[in-house]
């Protein structure tokens, strides 16, 4: 994946902003989500609303009305992209320092291997969420066709081998205690 004849946004996979943004925005941690979408006030007050009472129907369409949100306003989109981006260029950078962080996934509904990479959005550098990258044979590319939560990414990951990564691991399951709350002010549960 790492080429030295390749300029760093060379070296980057394609990436489908519209899936992570539009189709999947809650699969992106919250504070990342506020960020990006500070130059919109409704999406921010939709992001700051309290959807613990919520059943699935309602969680979904809530989602799809910030994905359809972010769709609408192309600073905020490009914001993202943007934050987005760099947080991929500091994961290809952590995989050509140790190759173990790319952790082999296998999808037996496509049959098709794939690796795992640890995309983090702050300045401390653990994972928050996991990138699937894969290789397009027709492209000769390297393609990144969606984002998985880390309890998923290390299920999807077992399929093949025990993640022995730094950042994949059985810790994904466990309750944050550092003080860090969900958008509802509640430890997240796994």
């Amino acid at each position: 994946m790492i080429s030295d004849d390749k300029t760093p946004d060379e070296q980057l996979p394609e990436l489908h902003p519209d899936h992570y943004f539009i189709d999947h925005p809650e699969r992106l941690p919250h504070y990342f989500l506020l960020d990006g979408c500070r130059k919109n006030s409704t999406i921010v007050e939709m992001l700051n609303w309290d959807i613990s009472a919520y059943n699935e129907y309602q969680r979904m369409d809530y989602w799809k009305t910030i994905g359809n949100e972010i769709a609408q306003d192309s600073d905020v989109y490009e914001d993202l992209e943007s934050s987005f981006r760099n947080a991929v260029r500091k994961a290809v950078m952590r995989v050509s320092w140790n190759y173990r962080t790319a952790v082999p996934v296998y999808f037996p509904s496509y049959n098709k291997m794939s690796i795992l990479l640890p995309l983090s959005f702050s300045a401390k550098s653990e994972a928050e969420i996991a990138l699937v990258v894969e290789y397009n044979n027709i492209s000769q590319k390297y393609t990144a066709p969606t984002i998985l939560t880390l309890p998923v990414a290390y299920c999807n990951a077992r399929l093949v081998c025990k993640p022995e990564s730094d950042w994949l691991n059985q810790r994904v399951f466990e309750p944050v205690t550092n003080g860090e709350y969900d958008i509802n002010g509640n430890l997240p549960v796994f």
